[in-house]
């Protein structure tokens, strides 16, 4: 039995494909992003229930990932699409886990917080 590629006839699998795939590039730093903000949530809240202090009292996830969408949104209008200036965008959304970073590390008593 041999396998053979077929190719189909009609365009429309490929250019749905092709569609959802420029969709998903577009949208995954705004998920890559929330999944930071939501691990930030989460160990701040693993924190507390450790008995550490929260030292920024006002902390907002929902306001935290606003202001990193907001920022993602205005850095894909103004910014070019391809070169140096498309590496800004993916250290934006790295930023994103940075206080989850911070706060592992005051969990596992690494540093002082």
């Amino acid at each position: 039995m041999h396998l053979v590629y077929k190719k189909s006839s009609s365009k429309f699998s490929y250019d749905l494909f092709s569609m959802v795939l420029k969709k998903i590039g577009y949208i995954s730093p705004y998920l890559i992003s929330l999944g930071g903000v939501l691990l930030d949530y989460l160990t701040t809240t693993i924190g507390l229930g450790l008995g550490l202090n929260e030292t920024n009292a006002p902390y907002n996830p929902i306001l935290a990932i606003t202001i990193f969408w907001g920022m993602l949104a205005l850095l894909n209008l103004t910014l070019p699409k391809k070169g140096l200036w498309a590496i800004s965008k993916h250290v934006l959304v790295l930023a994103s886990f940075f206080g989850a970073f911070n706060n592992i590390l005051i969990i596992t008593s690494v540093v002082r917080g």
